[in-house]
């Protein structure tokens, strides 16, 4: 199998049903090798590991540490179920790893308090929308996060956030080419 062609390692973060829906599936996948989960609660991790004969991480941090991972499947439930998937994605994302999130990361202005209850506004039917003002407040709060910067292990220095979905995807397709440095 040439580099190009090889394998990519991936650990998957939140090991509820979807979690062990895309384990299976990264399992099937002669493009991925499943070497790890991760879940907070760790029955479900040692339950998933198990199943799919990967080792079990309680922390992403330890994941990350210990395994070398091409991609980070971050799955964890939605905010009715708890979730945590601001925190793992960020981590993976600021480690320089390929990353996956299955939910949108705008909640946690909500969760912040960033978003209150006046900026959005209810239709006939039950349907929610943002007004004006809760718009605003999204994209101050995006485009001011765009500028952070963290460190990009892959690259060696600094890159604003903004920048890492893109980077990202252009280190993915030139992995995938074989076109690495």
């Amino acid at each position: 199998m040439s580099q190009s062609s090889k394998p990519l390692k991936v650990g998957v973060v939140g090991m509820g049903g979807i979690g062990n829906q895309h384990a299976d599936a990264h399992k099937k996948d002669a493009l991925a090798q499943l070497v790890a989960v991760c879940d907070v609660v760790e029955e479900k991790a040692d339950a998933a590991a198990k199943t799919h004969g990967v080792k079990a991480y309680t922390s992403v941090k330890d994941l990350l540490a210990n395994e070398e991972l091409d991609i980070v499947d971050v799955t964890t439930s939605g905010y009715e179920n708890g979730s945590w998937h601001f925190e793992p994605a960020m981590e993976a994302l600021a480690a320089g790893k390929h990353t996956l999130v299955e939910k949108p990361l705008a909640l946690t202005l909500i969760n912040r308090a960033q978003l209150r209850a006046q900026d959005f506004v209810e239709h006939e039917g039950g349907a929610v929308y943002l007004n004006d003002e809760g718009r605003r407040a999204v994209i101050m709060a995006y485009q001011k996060r765009k500028e952070d910067e963290v460190e990009h292990r892959v690259l060696g220095g600094k890159t604003p956030i903004g920048l890492i979905p893109h980077l990202q995807a252009r280190l993915l397709a030139r992995y995938l080419r074989n076109d690495l440095p």
